[in-house]
């Protein structure tokens, strides 16, 4: 048995999706499945929770989807091959939500893997069950490329990255950014931009 689940979004959100083809499915409540790169669409007309009251979208053929969220205002996932995204030179696969837009742009991806479980019979220690986990990965672009370049912990292989790199650094320094958080990353993205 595996504890956890592979969606983007706990709960069903309502969201528009943009399609191949100039096509365009509005106010569709939704999960998106990570792992298998797919939509799962509720039927709001039927009346129990069957799989045959769900529709399933393949990720390849949307473009690029939005979620209402009451709290956080509108997030934007935009499909990274799609859009013709890249690392190094292959194309960078999975959806990214927009940060900051600007001259640089932010993004976060969120990533599963499987944590195995490691219990330990003779000591009666450990993890007994399989555990998907979530972990986010953040990326800058700058808007007139499309090679992302992923946040790395080592603030300086960030600092090069960014070409007014000792207002940067000073900046980093007197609000003490940490390059793994969302809010720091925004702020700094942001403070980029407008320079």
């Amino acid at each position: 048995m595996v504890i956890g689940n592979t969606f983007l979004n706990e709960d069903w959100e309502k969201a528009n999706l943009y399609l191949t083809f100039n096509r365009k499915l509005e106010n569709q409540h939704m999960k998106y499945d990570i792992e298998q790169n797919q939509f799962l669409l509720r039927n709001d007309s039927a009346s129990a929770e069957g799989p045959e009251n769900f529709d399933a979208i393949s990720g390849v053929s949307v473009l690029a989807f939005e979620i209402d969220d009451p709290l956080a205002g509108k997030k934007i996932y935009l499909n990274s091959v799609n859009a013709g995204f890249t690392d190094g030179r292959t194309p960078y696969p999975g959806f990214l939500e927009v940060l900051v837009e600007g001259p640089v742009n932010l993004y976060r991806q969120v990533e599963t893997s499987v944590l195995r479980a490691n219990y330990n019979v003779a000591l009666n220690a450990g993890v007994k069950k399989d555990r998907i986990v979530k972990k986010e990965a953040f990326f800058v672009r700058r808007a007139a490329e499309k090679e992302l370049y992923e946040i790395s912990n080592n603030k300086k292989d960030n600092f090069q990255f960014f070409d007014k790199q000792q207002q940067v650094e000073k900046f980093v320094k007197e609000n003490n950014i940490k390059f793994k958080q969302q809010e720091d990353l925004v702020k700094l993205v942001s403070y980029y931009n407008a320079l």
